[in-house]
């Protein structure tokens, strides 16, 4: 279609007419400005942050969370080496949908995208590496599954920009509805919670002291008046 980006892999240039024309990040026709490496445009890279996790983690048989990716992370790139035991899994934080899931991979090579980010998927021996240039449109959940309490081992990297504080608490900090607390009792008389967290929208990360949120306390208050004028 006509003015949309040909590809992941080059996001400035466009289609035209069935064909893939050069567009420098400044949005000019065969302009040679070009993206540093954390996406400002005619950078020199001296605004980047590389960010390295090494983790090793006891893990259940379902899924256990390792890490969050933030939105607009960029250069992504996770290597998992825990052996055999260990799957590798990937899934939206926004939906709970599981985009990736080594366990069901047939290939040695696969490709997959999600939060505007295509991700590829290879295997290097016993290791399991995913790839995505990025910037996420959203936090994506990094996690394992396999034999329970087998140790898994990861390392996480991913580029983002040193943002200089011109966001307001306010816009930066968010409370999440988690949904409600299971019921104190079977039958009568019983208490549930409603269970709120605090996350910072820049890097996608829970917020444990809530200091950030404490602004936004009055929005809640007026939720918990208008939850008790509905009850019957």
């Amino acid at each position: 279609i006509d003015g949309t980006p040909c590809s992941y892999d080059h996001p400035s240039n466009i289609c035209v007419q069935g064909q893939c024309i050069k567009v420098g990040c400044d949005r000019i026709l065969d302009s040679p400005l070009q993206e540093d490496q954390c996406g400002i445009c005619a950078g020199d890279g001296t605004k980047c942050s590389v960010q390295v996790r090494k983790i090793r983690k006891r893990i259940n048989k379902d899924f256990t969370k390792i890490y969050v990716l933030p939105r607009g992370a960029r250069h992504i790139e996770v290597e998992e080496k825990s052996g055999n035991n260990v799957t590798l899994l990937m899934k939206e934080r926004k939906t709970g949908i599981i985009f990736l899931d080594g366990s069901s991979i047939r290939s040695s090579h696969y490709a997959t995208i999600s939060e505007g980010t295509k991700f590829l998927y290879h295997e290097k021996g016993s290791r399991k590496i995913v790839i995505g240039r990025g910037p996420l449109q959203g936090a994506v959940l990094v996690g394992l599954k396999g034999v329970s309490r087998e140790e898994g081992d990861i390392v996480i990297k991913y580029i983002t920009e040193d943002l200089e504080d011109t966001h307001s608490t306010r816009h930066r900090y968010e409370w999440q509805i988690k949904g409600w607390s299971r019921c104190s009792k079977d039958c009568g008389g019983g208490m549930q919670r409603l269970i709120i967290r605090c996350f910072d929208s820049v890097t996608g990360q829970r917020i444990k002291r809530r200091l950030g949120c404490r602004q936004l306390g009055a929005l809640f208050s007026i939720l918990w008046q208008h939850w008790n004028k509905v009850q019957v």
